[in-house]
């Protein structure tokens, strides 16, 4: 009984945090191409995924509440894969950065848009410059510890995933560097800035469904 209602609880946050991780995808991506999309005079390859919520934008609020939202979807995300991994330190350090990155990041951004033009004038603009010079850290290096964690547990990555994930993390790591150049020549930011944000959130979907997939297997064996 107690290892039924162990594995039970395990189930539940797997599950959880793989829908989580899923959420967070989808509303990181399609859901903020479509915002963007939406907001006269914005274009995803010039402007900035902040700049969705500057204050007094077209549909600011709703860009601010999908930041937050994500945030929250991340850090669910993490807290559950800690779980599972939680025996894998280098996995472990990767889901503290995710939680840092949905923190500082989606919620931060959030609770502190932009001033309109990326000039951080007011308070809230200045600790929106803050959150994000950590935020981005914490999304370049994050990659890299999942590319150890998946190495070392194998029995959770399979064969392919730790090569996807570094993958991700060596083409992050560079596009952050362009996204710096771009940002400070003003120069196609919003490309730059998506570039290292998508591969992000798309390891986030494939560790996701790796999740589901190993549960549905799990309790296919126990059947």
């Amino acid at each position: 009984m107690v290892l039924y209602n162990y594995e039970h609880q395990k189930n539940i946050i797997q599950t959880t945090a793989a829908l989580s991780g899923i959420a967070a995808f989808i509303i990181g991506i399609p859901g903020l191409i479509i915002i963007g999309g939406l907001k006269p005079g914005y274009n995803l390859l010039c402007h900035t995924i902040s700049e969705l919520g500057e204050y007094g934008g077209y549909n600011y609020r709703i860009a601010r509440f999908l930041f937050i939202v994500t945030g929250i979807f991340e850090v669910f995300f993490a807290l559950g894969l800690m779980s599972i991994l939680r025996k894998n330190r280098p996995a472990v350090t990767g889901a503290i950065l995710i939680i840092c990155h949905g923190i500082f990041d989606n919620i931060g951004s959030g609770i502190f848009p932009c001033d309109p033009g990326r000039i951080a004038e007011s308070f809230s603009g200045q600790m929106h410059y803050l959150v994000s010079a950590i935020r981005m850290l914490a999304l370049v290096i994050a990659p890299f510890f999942f590319w150890r964690a998946f190495f070392i547990g194998r029995r959770f990555s399979g064969n392919r995933l730790h090569y996807s994930t570094a993958l991700v993390a060596l083409f992050t790591a560079a596009a952050a560097v362009a996204f710096n150049i771009s940002f400070f020549s003003n120069t196609l930011v919003g490309l730059t800035q998506r570039m290292v944000y998508f591969p992000y959130y798309v390891l986030i979907l494939v560790i996701s469904i790796k999740m589901l997939k190993d549960k549905n297997q799990t309790t296919e064996n126990e059947k």
